[in-house]
């Protein structure tokens, strides 16, 4: 599985289902993805393992600056709703009514 097939619930998902697939049923139902359904067959499960930070820094730090410039950017798109009033044309602005 390669992360930028799937979204990060899907990913989520399948994880999940790997855990009881492997304990009761090795060929479950379909999986719905945003690319649809897929049938999932378990051969074989590694166990997964935490990488050493240094491996994935880079990644982690982008991650987080990501996160961080869209929490941001809510901040200032709430704080522009609060302050502007948007009026399309055509409808007559709430202060005119």
């Amino acid at each position: 599985m390669h992360s930028s097939r799937f979204s990060s619930a899907t990913l989520r998902r399948l994880k999940v289902l790997l855990r009881y697939w492997q304990r009761y049923d090795p060929t479950p139902g379909p999986v719905e993805s945003s690319f649809g359904f897929h049938v999932v067959r378990v051969n074989d499960a590694v166990p997964t393992s935490v990488p050493a930070l240094d491996d994935v820094r880079d990644e982690v730090l982008l991650d987080w600056k990501a996160e961080k410039a869209s929490l941001l950017r809510e901040q200032v798109y709430a704080q522009f709703r609060e302050r502007y009033e948007i009026v399309f044309p055509g409808t007559a602005a709430a202060s005119d009514q």
